[in-house]
């Protein structure tokens, strides 16, 4: 129980060390979660043009779905605190800490207590588990439920492993893309627990499970044009085959005419063969175990979901369970077989860190099992374990290096950081007189750089602020205050009436440089926003770049107006 507690504690330290402030800012989707939580709270209602797939049966004006629960499963933490970095993500974090803590039950309950402890140990410290642990994306409930459910499931007997069917259904409304994962998972787990049930008293309660699970699955499939999650199954192959009509077009003009050419080249070889392509990259060795995903903020994209010594250590786990423990071994198999098919019939990302969720956990069981199986190795196991423990060792001090202090800065663009900054620009306007409107112009959505805005100024905190602000986004009116967000270069903006515009440097408006303030990547020193006419750092020496000495610099809400511009905007030269 006292390594399992140390264990655990280093869990929660990796998932809430510089959680206020790492990752650097809050991406869109990690905001359509946290608002809509305050909203419920405040309001009873969701926010203005978010609906929540299966639990807004029938809405027609929204812009975004989102999945069921997890707005519900924050609201009691962020409704009533302050909007923050931290208050947004900390739940996340409790609950990727209790997946490390299932991780150990299940495989204890499969296994052994000491491959349980390394698999523990080793989900504590994974890549892929303290990353999406610190974000506010559903993943990490749907992996907790997920797991809380096979827990049970596998620890129960007779009648009683209906106590993790209430599980599994949270799990499936945890996250969208679950729900396809949600019935083959459990037909798995329940051919599992049968054929290692040496008492097999009744089929019953198996079939009982099995009816549940099947009808829930059923009803949600025959429904799905009915909810608002029915807008996005555009999004999946065998809805919408239109993608494949132009690589048909273009292969067969690329080859010599013969009688083939129909046979090898149409929609379903197409897509067959792009479903197999994103199934298997699922197992790249490169992605998992050395760079990770290039997608969106998915991964560090410079260390893979799973440390080097992992990748052989999984080969080790994987040949000891086929030897010891063939049962497990299928079953695992079979789990991570599964996990990437939701990745493999989805059209619009090639990503699996999120979609794929399910066969982390399971791999780093494996990784488990591996480490255990060459700590049994005659005279020698101490000395085996002392020396990969070492090894391990300095592969989690590298990353949680990268993580902390290089992680930061390179990927500040992808997490939106320019647009935390305008925020707190918008934000240092309100109590200088002479500014009269700031105009902010994104190639961006509107709504969310303006959602960006009420989370970081603290206008969408009270019942009233926040029923203020959602009719203005009912309506489709992005401004508050004195600031205006919108995609479209604003007319008539005068500037010696004390009037900003402030610019996305891709945008066709006003975004010449010369002699203005703007706001630059910390990666590489690149335009983001250009200020022009800018009237909140106008008293105050501005450098060209900026250069992040220290983590102090990241809490830019603390700052007054003085502190915030000389850390965050800068000038550029007049030519």
């Amino acid at each position: 129980m006292k390594v399992l507690f140390l264990i655990l504690s280093i869990a929660l330290f990796l998932r809430v060390w510089f959680l206020d402030i790492f990752p650097p800012s809050m991406i869109y989707d990690e905001l359509n979660y946290v608002m809509n939580a305050k909203s419920l709270y405040h309001t009873g209602k969701n926010i203005p043009l978010t609906a929540s797939a299966l639990f807004s049966w029938g809405e027609k004006d929204f812009d975004v779905v989102i999945s069921e629960i997890p707005s519900y499963v924050i609201m009691f933490w962020v409704g009533p605190n302050p909007l923050s970095q931290f208050n947004s993500r900390i739940i996340y974090a409790i609950f990727g800490v209790l997946s490390v803590l299932l991780v150990y039950l299940i495989t204890k309950n499969l296994l052994n207590e000491k491959i349980a402890n390394f698999a523990a140990l080793f989900m504590a410290v994974n890549p892929w588990s303290i990353h999406t642990s610190r974000n506010a994306l559903e993943t990490t409930f749907a992996s907790f439920f997920f797991l809380l459910g096979t827990y049970l499931l596998l620890s129960k007997n007779s009648w009683r492993i209906l106590f993790s069917f209430p599980f599994f259904i949270l799990g499936f409304l945890s996250y969208l893309g679950a729900k396809l994962f949600f019935l083959p998972l459990i037909i798995i787990l329940l051919v599992y627990k049968f054929k290692t049930d040496k008492s097999k008293q009744s089929k019953l309660p198996y079939l009982a499970m099995g009816l549940l699970t099947f009808l829930t699955f059923s009803l949600y499939t025959l429904t799905i044009h009915h909810q608002p999650a029915g807008a996005r199954t555009g999004e999946l192959l065998i809805f919408d085959q239109s993608w494949a009509s132009d690589i048909v077009n273009l292969e067969r003009r690329q080859a010599i005419p013969n009688f083939a050419l129909p046979i090898f080249i149409n929609k379903l070889t197409i897509t067959l063969r792009r479903v197999i392509d994103v199934y298997l990259g699922a197992f790249d060795t490169t992605a998992l175990f050395a760079r990770g995903e290039t997608v969106s903020v998915y991964s560090t994209w410079d260390y893979g979901q799973f440390h080097y010594l992992d990748f052989p250590l999984i080969i080790i786990g994987l040949i000891t369970l086929f030897t010891l423990k063939r049962g497990v071994f299928w079953l695992t198999m079979s789990i991570i077989a599964l996990a990437p098919s939701v990745s493999a019939i989805d059209k619009v990302e090639k990503t699996y860190a999120i979609r794929a969720f399910s066969m982390f956990p399971y791999m780093v069981i494996l990784s488990g099992v591996g480490m255990w199986s060459l700590t049994q190795i005659g005279k020698f196991k101490k000395l085996i374990f002392i020396f990969l423990i070492s090894l391990y060792i300095v592969g989690v001090l590298y990353f949680i290096h990268l993580y902390f202090f290089r992680y930061p800065i390179y990927s500040a663009d992808r997490w939106f950081l320019g647009e935390r900054i305008i925020a707190n620009y918008v934000k240092q306007s309100q109590d200088i007189a002479s500014i009269q409107k700031i105009y902010v112009v994104t190639n961006e959505s509107s709504k969310v750089v303006f959602e960006q805005y009420l989370f970081y100024s603290g206008m969408y905190e009270t019942k009233q602020d926040i029923l203020k602000a959602n009719q203005k986004i009912k309506a489709k009116d992005f401004s508050l205050n004195k600031a205006t967000f919108s995609s479209d270069c604003p007319k008539g903006v005068d500037f010696t009436k004390g009037e900003i515009l402030i610019t996305d440097a891709r945008n066709k408006c006003n975004r010449e440089e010369n002699g203005k303030k703007g706001i630059v990547s910390l990666a590489d020193a690149g335009t983001i926003f250009v200020i022009n006419n800018d009237l909140v750092c106008n008293d105050v020496d501005l450098a060209r770049y900026i250069r992040v000495m220290n983590t102090n610099i990241f809490y830019m809400e603390k700052m007054n107006r003085k502190e915030f511009c000389k850390n965050w905007i800068i000038s550029f030269p007049k030519i």
